[in-house]
């Protein structure tokens, strides 16, 4: 299986994303990087990353990633707000024309995936149930927007509960439902470019990307085999470093725990035992991304 990586640098350039889901410093951030695309790479030898020209500067010619391909497609999207942070995975999405699957630059594997899930039409990382959180909002983005599918619409109204899929593995084999969707919702952000309330709610990378993903393969009557069961909203379940690689073989630093000092300490040790000579080339690299970084932003 072909496994994909996606960074569009606008948003980390424009520092757009919620303080409270930051990385505790920029160098843990291309740390979380360097130890994803290694530990793929160990299992499955064919991964590709789609990314811009700032993004191929940095994990190609600075730091020597060990990409099979890189395509720099993501530097046509930078007429977008940097706030749509989850964009990049959707055009990311909508171009391929294989089976893949697309992981977050904060997963980590330390064994390959199932075959049986690996061959499945259409994968995610696990269901979301958290209604406290989505409720609100989605509420005012249904009622402030009008080019929806009615189909949506009423399943959003008829179900008890929002259902949302995460999406820190994603895709499958079945292409042509996984480009409908993405189309559907570049294009749900494209026709709302001018509502920039809209567009400001906070949840809004969640429900193009995550609650449309799951409400689309309702609508279409489509099954998404997931990774985990009943993941908890604190997304626990997928932080299991102490039981790394015996029990658990599968790592997602989720949300607010990419704060968390014991996760990030435990980011940096893995690198450094796992991969040690990435982890020296990394620490002797650093200062020329952050060199860059500071050209390409001033």
């Amino acid at each position: 299986m072909r496994i994909v990586h996606s960074f569009w640098s606008q948003p980390l350039l424009k520092n757009t994303n919620n303080s409270k889901e930051d990385w505790l410093n920029l160098e843990l951030y291309f740390m979380s990087w360097v130890l994803s695309c290694h530990s793929f790479k160990k299992h499955y030898s064919n991964i590709e990353l789609y990314t811009d020209t700032i993004g191929k500067e940095i994990f190609i010619n600075i730091l020597g990633l060990p990409y099979s391909r890189c395509y720099t497609n993501l530097s046509n999207i930078e007429h977008y707000s940097p706030k749509l942070w989850a964009l990049g995975k959707l055009h990311t999405y909508y171009l391929q024309e294989e089976p893949f699957i697309h992981v977050d630059g904060d997963t980590f594997i330390w064994g390959k995936f199932s075959e049986n899930f690996e061959r499945q039409g259409i994968i995610a990382q696990n269901e979301e149930l958290n209604d406290t959180l989505y409720r609100k909002q989605f509420d005012y983005i249904f009622q402030n927007t009008n080019n929806l599918p009615k189909e949506i619409l009423n399943l959003y109204t008829d179900e008890k509960s929002i259902v949302a899929a995460n999406t820190g593995v994603f895709g499958g084999n079945n292409i042509r439902f996984i480009r409908d969707y993405s189309k559907l919702a570049i294009d749900f952000i494209q026709e709302n470019m001018e509502r920039t309330k809209l567009l400001e709610q906070s949840l809004i990378n969640h429900f193009y990307e995550q609650y449309l993903l799951h409400a689309f393969a309702k609508v279409k009557r489509k099954e998404i085999t997931y990774l985990f069961n009943g993941v908890s909203n604190n997304f626990e379940e997928t932080l299991g470093f102490h039981l790394i690689p015996y029990r658990e073989k599968f790592i997602h630093v989720v949300g607010g725990a990419k704060n968390n000092t014991l996760v990030c300490e435990q980011i940096i040790l893995r690198l450094k035992i796992d991969f040690p000579s990435a982890y020296e080339n990394f620490k002797k690299d650093f200062p020329l991304i952050l060199k860059y970084f500071r050209n390409v932003k001033s």
